[in-house]
C-alpha cells in the first residue's frame, strides 16, 4: 500500500472519492464507503466488474436491510477485526469493517472479495 499516496488523497484533496478510488485500486478490489446512516457516500468500481447486488446498492445510493443486519449483528464490537460474509444473490464474498473516528463509528467500509485474497491480509491494513 502506498501510505503517501492515501495521505495526500485525504488530506490534500479532500476527496473521499479519490481515497475510495486510490484504496480500491491499492487491495485490487470493489469497495463502498458508508456512513453511519448506511448511505454511499464513495465508491470504487474497477472496469470490468459486475455484480448485481453491488451496481443495485449504487444506483439505490444505500445498502439493504440485509446488509445492515449483518454490520448490526456482526460488528457490534469495535474490535478493528473485519467480518467476512456473502450476501444474497452475489457470488462474491464482502469485507465489512468499521470505520471510526475518535472513538466513534462513523461508517462501514465494504470490500468485495473478488481474489478471495482480502483474508490473507492483516486488520491494520483496513
Amino acid at each position: 500500500m502506498d501510505w503517501n499516496k492515501l495521505f495526500r488523497d485525504f488530506f490534500e484533496s479532500d476527496s473521499l472519492e479519490m481515497l475510495a478510488k486510490d484504496g480500491g485500486m491499492m487491495l485490487d478490489c470493489p469497495l463502498l464507503v458508508v456512513d453511519d446512516t448506511f448511505h454511499i457516500v464513495a465508491s470504487y468500481v474497477p472496469e470490468g466488474f459486475h455484480d448485481v447486488v453491488f451496481e443495485a446498492a449504487l444506483a439505490r445510493g444505500e445498502i439493504t436491510y440485509e446488509v445492515i443486519s449483518v454490520l448490526n449483528r456482526d460488528l457490534t464490537r469495535d474490535s478493528g477485526e473485519g467480518v467476512f460474509q456473502t450476501v444474497q444473490d452475489s457470488r462474491y464474498t464482502r469485507r465489512f469493517s468499521c470505520l471510526t473516528s475518535g472513538g466513534m463509528r462513523v461508517g462501514y467500509l465494504i470490500c468485495v472479495d473478488i481474489h478471495a485474497a482480502l483474508a490473507a491480509l492483516p486488520d491494520e491494513l483496513f
